[in-house]
């Protein structure tokens, strides 16, 4: 991964500026916007112009997309990103299921990545 962009994506990880979130990378219930860590890194690309983020309205408060991805990182970004199909999935499992904090994940993109 690019030491820039991991710098970047860290940082906004331990900000507090993003509720962390689970099951999509951005979703919005209650005037929140909550975030996968992923989604998070998806940000970053939309201010980059890699990757488009669509939003409309979903049975629960609003749904996001990049490049018509809700649920998992697109394709396109795992190239730019560098991360491999294995590392989104090690995100995705510390995020969702194990519950790691965007601290913990930030800490484990630094030694890993």
């Amino acid at each position: 991964m690019n030491p820039d962009l991991k710098a970047r994506w860290t940082t906004k990880l331990r900000s507090g500026e993003y509720l962390q979130g689970k099951g999509a990378l951005r979703q919005r219930a209650e005037e929140r916007d909550l975030f996968c860590c992923l989604g998070v890194l998806c940000e970053i690309a939309v201010d980059e112009g890699a990757v488009h983020r669509s939003e409309k309205p979903g049975a629960i408060g609003w749904h996001y997309s990049y490049d018509e991805e809700g649920g998992v990182l697109p394709i396109g970004l795992e190239e730019w990103s560098g991360i491999s199909f294995d590392d989104r999935q090690d995100l995705m499992n510390m995020n969702d299921a194990h519950g790691k904090t965007f601290s913990e994940i930030a800490d484990w993109v630094d030694a890993n990545l």
